[in-house]
């Protein structure tokens, strides 16, 4: 076709120019491939499916319960406390949940750039059921068969009682939302309870790993290396491959990783939450500091407290140990330990660490309105005036800045003095 038909050809008022001849139909449905069908289940367990809308493809294969991946056992999931769950995701319903109902889910895109023009091509599913866990891998071979594809992906999702992914909320789900909405497809499974185990494990090991994507963390974490495993970037150019050539083989890999994510999703999601339950501790000292940051934010402030204690016996690097100490201080604080407290903070003093300053000003408040020494204080808050001085950059505002320093100077010299009166109050 020459590039002025190309042109007509976009003029639907025209009814002369030939269409480029497509695909064999049937009844406006492409017809089975034979070939694929055959490769698809020798290659993955799969199944072809008719259904109204045409037909799909849904590769199934089970694990026991008792199959391990790295230093999980895939039924141990089902053992897990649901509060501690509901904490990670911030989602109270998960507290009455039935682990048998949850679902994981992975899955494969044309690009990662999201919106209506990247298509999901294979969505990975895995639910325990029958003794075991079973991963559907719902397959799109056509764009056209796209209202099969989502109807197999329904159904499975539609047995969910809650969600786990990584990085779902903000791209797997949300994309499949998009070709649900654009298949005038109802998606209800939206609405069940949903846990991104992206976040914790950020909170987790980000101060320890370069990378937090998860065949990362199955390395460095779960000991699992991935061999002859396809970088995720290159999976698009592998289905467009499959698009243009029909050839199966290449996907296989494709399969291969979506099933090990998953099984790395199961197994992650094991180990995050027996650390947050308290039923194993981190090795390494700055992953203790983390979970002492994680359950500091999810309120349990006395263990908290006490993976901050064994942070630094473990020993940290010099900002993390600075911050936990001054959280430790903060923490003693809340409770009541005033010793303690004051303890901590003069530690911080001593060592000139990145906390110093705060430390300095904590103290000089200690001494000026609770042991009511004010050589203590002013000299205190000299130091923490020199200090701030010092630096290239202080806070742009608060108790910290050259300013307020200054001032709190000013008038614990006039109480040190005598001088000091309070202003009467205008009545």
């Amino acid at each position: 076709m020459s590039s002025r038909d190309r042109v007509s050809y976009l003029d639907f008022g025209r009814r002369d120019v030939p269409r480029p001849a497509g695909p064999p139909r049937l009844s406006g449905r492409p017809l089975p491939r034979p070939e694929l069908i055959s490769r698809f289940e020798r290659a993955v367990g799969g199944r072809y499916e008719e259904c109204p809308e045409g037909y799909r493809l849904i590769g199934r294969r089970a694990h026991g319960l008792d199959e391990r991946y790295g230093p999980c056992r895939l039924g141990d999931v089902l053992d897990l406390p649901p509060r501690v769950l509901a904490a990670l995701a911030r989602d109270d319903e998960l507290r009455t949940a039935d682990l048998r109902g949850l679902t994981f889910v992975d899955c494969e895109t044309t690009g990662l750039a999201g919106g209506t023009g990247t298509k999901v091509f294979l969505v990975g599913i895995a639910s325990f059921e029958e003794g075991g866990l079973t991963i559907e891998q719902h397959f799109l071979p056509d764009y056209d068969l796209e209202p099969a594809f989502l109807g197999g992906v329904a159904a499975a999702l539609d047995r969910a009682g809650a969600i786990v992914t990584f990085n779902g909320k903000c791209f797997d789900l949300p994309l499949l939302e998009t070709r649900f909405t654009l298949a005038r497809r109802r998606a209800d499974w939206l609405d069940l309870p949903h846990l991104d185990l992206l976040h914790p494990a950020r909170r987790m090991w980000r101060r320890r790993l370069a990378s937090c994507s998860l065949t990362s963390l199955e390395e460095q974490v779960l000991g699992v290396s991935r061999e002859s495993d396809l970088p995720g970037w290159l999976i698009p150019t592998v289905y467009f491959q499959f698009l243009r050539t029909g050839d199966f083989t290449p996907m296989e890999v494709v399969f291969e990783h979506n099933r090990r994510d998953l099984l790395g999703l199961v197994a992650l999601t094991l180990l995050v939450t027996r650390l947050v339950g308290g039923e194993e501790a981190p090795a390494e000292a700055v992953d203790v500091y983390s979970l002492g940051r994680y359950l500091e934010d999810l309120g349990e402030h006395g263990r908290s407290a006490a993976c901050y204690q064994r942070a630094l016996a473990l020993g940290l690097g010099l900002t993390e140990r600075a911050e936990a100490r001054a959280r430790l201080a903060i923490l003693y604080r809340r409770t009541g330990d005033r010793a303690a407290e004051l303890a901590e903070w003069q530690a911080l003093a001593r060592a000139g660490e990145p906390r110093a300053l705060l430390a300095l000003v904590e103290l000089a408040k200690h001494y000026e309105h609770r042991a009511r020494d004010f050589a203590l204080a002013l000299e205190a808050t000299r130091r923490a005036l020199l200090l701030s001085q010092g630096r290239s950059a202080t806070p742009p505002g608060g108790e910290l800045t050259p300013t307020a320093l200054e001032r709190r100077l000013w008038r614990l010299e006039a109480r040190a003095s005598g001088a000091w009166r309070r202003t009467p109050t205008v009545r």
